[in-house]
């Protein structure tokens, strides 16, 4: 199960440089945060198709086992065994991903407004000074 570790620890990482405080840290979460937020992304597609891979090969085993006549009464409890291997909360995660990104879509958005009304009002400012002399 190290996709999944390497899931949790690119998570993890994220979320450290969410919480990084001052200066400094916004300046490591601007530069960082994209690079991470797509890390995370491909840690958590890999584990996908890992355990995706992995059901495959372990219904494949399990129909091999049982078509040869092993021993049913350990069929059920097999077949429940495999249904928990692989259930992680991959869901919950990437709505945690998506939920990060539309909020940094959302600070550059409104740096981008910000920045062109001043320079809007620059530019209105230096026209109008012109017109004057």
């Amino acid at each position: 199960m190290r996709e999944w570790e390497k899931v949790e620890a690119t998570i993890a990482e994220l979320l450290g440089t969410e919480q990084a405080p001052g200066v400094r840290g916004r300046v490591i979460r601007g530069f960082s945060f994209g690079r991470l937020l797509a890390k995370t992304y491909s840690a958590i597609l890999d584990y996908e198709a890992f355990s995706i891979e992995n059901i495959d090969e372990w219904q494949r085993r399990f129909s091999e086992q049982y078509a040869l006549g092993g021993e049913y009464y350990l069929r059920e409890r097999v077949a429940l065994q495999e249904k928990e291997l692989y259930k992680r909360p991959v869901q919950q995660r990437m709505q945690l991903l998506t939920f990060m990104e539309k909020r940094r879509q959302n600070v550059l958005q409104n740096f981008v407004v910000l920045a062109s009304a001043i320079l809007g009002g620059l530019v209105g400012s230096l026209i109008t000074l012109a017109l004057k002399k």
